[in-house]
């Protein structure tokens, strides 16, 4: 630190010395420096001048290209300028073709237009044949599951009349046993009524023909029930008519005819035939011989004939049929 003139005089001479030691040794050690610093500076210096130069050289050539720039920018200018020319004309066609698009789609808009309305019209019938066909397609499974039920109904009926058939076979087997029984009693002219021949039999032609329409008419029902039990009422009719016709003038013993019940039981009770029988002898002794066959001891013990419908089934039968006609 620095000291003033009248601190250094009042400093005793030894101590001036080492400070003027100091002080020699600073200034050496300043001149020292110094050089570096000025060596450092003299470095810097060229190499300055040195970028320097080369920045002259690299700005000759920027300008050079600068030059050699702006004579392109001419020329791009002139084909600038042309090119604006040609696009101008360019342009005017293209708003030509963008007014003849315009219009066109104006025209393309109206025919779209059109078209959604009847895209409309058309979705409206679709939606609405759509629900028409929903609706037959209900109707066809409602078809279908009557055309099951009654295809059942009728594989039922095929089986009663199978039964049916069955259980005639089984008595034309005993009638014929018991008719052959019978002729072996007695030779005359017996007028007792064969239920072989009457199931053999068929009824009158009229009947026959009201029961063809009927069955015709019917045919689409597939009501083999009421088929059954009509030609079961004309059978018991036309064996009422046969047997009224064959009675004798004599009081008439009580005749039950056939009855086609629900269990569909041949229950002839209470039927007595007289049987006249000429003798082999002269011609003035007729004797006469009378015969009573009870039919109700004769076939009470038969059985009934198994699988026909019982009358509340077949009422219900009936009314199914009636309300599926009512539906279609």
């Amino acid at each position: 630190m620095g000291m003033t003139s009248t601190e250094l005089k009042d400093l005793p001479k030894e101590d001036l010395i080492e400070k003027i030691l100091e002080l020699e040794a600073g200034l050496n050690e300043f001149q020292e420096s110094s050089k570096e610093l000025e060596k450092a500076l003299e470095d810097e210096l060229q190499e300055l001048e040195n970028s320097n130069t080369q920045l002259v050289s690299k700005l000759n050539a920027k300008q050079e290209e600068l030059a050699r720039a702006n004579a392109k920018l001419l020329e791009l200018t002139s084909e600038i300028n042309t090119l604006h020319e040609s696009t101008s004309a360019k342009l005017y066609e293209k708003d030509e073709m963008i007014h003849n698009l315009t219009s066109q789609l104006v025209k393309t808009e109206i025919i779209n237009d059109t078209m959604e309305s009847d895209d409309r019209i058309k979705s409206s019938k679709f939606e609405m044949q759509q629900r028409f066909n929903n609706d037959l397609l209900e109707r066809l499974a409602m078809l279908e599951s009557d055309y099951e039920r009654e295809r059942k109904l009728n594989v039922e009926k095929q089986l009663h009349i199978t039964n049916y058939q069955n259980q005639i076979k089984d008595l034309q087997k005993k009638i014929d046993k018991l008719e052959n029984g019978s002729d072996a009693e007695h030779t005359g002219d017996i007028l007792m009524l064969s239920i072989r021949e009457m199931l053999k039999s068929t009824p009158p032609p009229n009947k026959i023909k009201e029961w063809e329409q009927q069955k015709q008419s019917n045919l689409k029902k597939s009501d083999s029930l009421r088929k059954l039990k009509t030609l079961t009422m004309e059978i018991e009719t036309f064996l009422g008519n046969f047997s009224s016709s064959k009675k004798s003038p004599s009081p008439s013993p009580s005749t039950s005819v056939l009855k086609s019940s629900s269990t569909t039981q041949l229950n002839v009770s209470n039927t007595t035939d007289r049987s006249h029988i000429s003798s082999s002898g002269s011609s003035s002794s007729l004797s006469t011989k009378e015969k009573r066959i009870s039919y109700s001891k004769r076939f009470l013990d038969l059985p009934s004939i198994k699988g026909s419908p019982t009358p509340s089934k077949r009422s219900s039968i009936e009314k199914s049929k009636s309300s599926k006609n009512v539906r279609m």
